[in-house]
């Protein structure tokens, strides 16, 4: 199930301009082995915006690494992802870390969730 939820840091004065569009919170959940692993995260945003929209994550598990990216003006419904965030994750404790995907159109910043479960294999859920 998709979820279209909005968890949103206004980064402007309540009188600023509206942003018209979205960062969804897609569900994420990523199962880490104990030693540490690579993937990707997803970016989804819907709605309309016209500037470049910067994308990443954040509160990794320490000594974790990710890329970067941008959208380019334009719009979106909520059944494309616009955006891939490569992740190292670093070796880690086993149990569950709490990161953040955010987005920004240098005015405000959105994030959505994603669990990572650290343990053993991948058949943690």
């Amino acid at each position: 199930m998709l979820a279209v939820l909005m968890m949103g840091l206004a980064t402007v004065p309540a009188s600023a301009t509206t942003s018209t569009w979205t960062l969804n919170d897609i569900g994420q959940k990523f199962c880490v082995p104990a030693g540490g692993t690579q993937s990707y995260l997803l970016v989804q945003v819907s709605g309309t915006w016209t500037t470049t929209l910067r994308y990443g994550v954040r509160k990794l598990p320490p000594g974790s690494s990710s890329t970067e990216g941008t959208i380019q003006p334009g719009s979106n419904d909520t059944h494309i992802i616009n955006g891939f965030i490569g992740v190292t994750y670093a070796a880690a404790p086993a149990g569950d870390y709490n990161a953040e995907v955010w987005a920004t159109d240098g005015k405000v910043t959105q994030t959505a969730p994603v669990l990572l479960r650290y343990g053993k294999g991948y058949a943690c859920w």
